[in-house]
């Protein structure tokens, strides 16, 4: 999956994910369709905060579990949810770094353009745990609020692209 997200954790994304629903032959209807993925985006934005006034580098990978229902043969839609990373970077010469981690959880919708080619449109939740500012110099962490530095990259986001399937 290739795509962007806006609102939440905004930027470029990539996705793959694999089917596991071998594992549970036998099972039935439900047991078709799971699968795990594993994600990750990168942003940069412009903040003037307590840190600095500067272009911020977000990048972020998260991993996760997904079931898809088929309501018809060109159309699913489905839950997931996940646990994920993001550190963040800027250019003041220092090499501080920030690190959070986060829940995200929401619902896919995709279309068939072909058998192998979809257009997928998401909302994803972004739940922030915790966040820590590690010094570049000593790697010491100290924990951080990214909520005030950062106070528009949680909550609900958007995601729109494009999925390959082989």
């Amino acid at each position: 999956y290739l795509g962007t997200t806006s609102g939440g954790l905004p930027g470029f994304e990539g996705r793959l994910e694999y089917y596991i629903s071998k594992a549970f032959s036998g099972g039935g209807r439900f047991a078709t369709s799971w699968k795990v993925y594993v994600g990750g985006g990168y942003s940069k934005d412009y903040y003037d905060n307590f840190l600095a006034a500067d272009d911020f580098t977000f990048a972020r990978v998260s991993f996760g579990v997904a079931k898809d229902f088929y309501p018809l043969h060109f159309l699913h839609w489905g839950p997931f949810a996940g646990y994920g990373l993001e550190m963040t970077s800027w250019e003041t010469g220092e090499k501080d770094e920030i690190e959070t981690d986060f829940i995200e959880a929401g619902v896919r919708v995709g279309i068939n353009l072909t058998h192998n080619i979809q257009l997928i449109g998401s909302a994803t939740s972004y739940t922030m745990i915790s966040s820590k500012k590690v010094d570049g110099d000593t790697g010491e962490k100290k924990d951080f609020e990214y909520d005030v530095a950062f106070d528009d990259r949680f909550g609900l986001g958007y995601n729109f692209g494009i999925r390959f399937m082989f």
